[in-house]
């Protein structure tokens, strides 16, 4: 019987204190575009950060190969980083980092405009990128 009452007490407290440390954890920044041709992401590097890197990353989920690429970050309204320029080809579903070693946000609007070429049409995407809360992170 003791053993049935330290487990239905021991297993919440485990689920409890799990939601906190992932609730204690910062927000990530996530979006995807209108057209949902893209998916985009900026979070910490790993997960404990303590050294405050973070990451961005852009997701194609189109349905072709993108022949020509351009990345420009902006950070409300201001350009902040122009990082990709040149022929490329992805793969639908293939990750493109926009930013490696980027620094914790602000509490700003930030959004990510992609630019990209297909058969020899340009097409310009704006992502607001939107502050999302997690739950239940891996403390590893």
């Amino acid at each position: 019987m003791n053993r049935k009452l330290i487990i239905i007490f021991i297993f919440p407290l485990i689920l409890v204190s799990w939601m906190v440390y992932s609730c204690k954890q910062p927000i990530v920044l996530k979006g995807k575009s209108s057209d949902g041709n893209w998916r985009a992401e900026y979070s910490p590097h790993h997960s404990p950060n303590p050294k405050g890197i973070w990451k961005g990353e852009a997701t194609w989920l189109g349905g072709t190969n993108l022949p020509t690429l351009n990345f420009l970050v902006f950070k409300s309204g201001e350009e902040m980083v122009t990082l990709y320029d040149k022929p490329s080809d992805f793969p639908q579903g293939d990750v493109i980092e926009f930013v490696s070693i980027g620094d914790a946000p602000l509490y700003a609007n930030y959004s990510l405009q992609i630019k990209w070429t297909y058969e020899n049409k340009e097409f310009d995407e704006e992502i607001k990128l939107e502050r999302k809360k997690r739950f239940f992170i891996l403390p590893f």
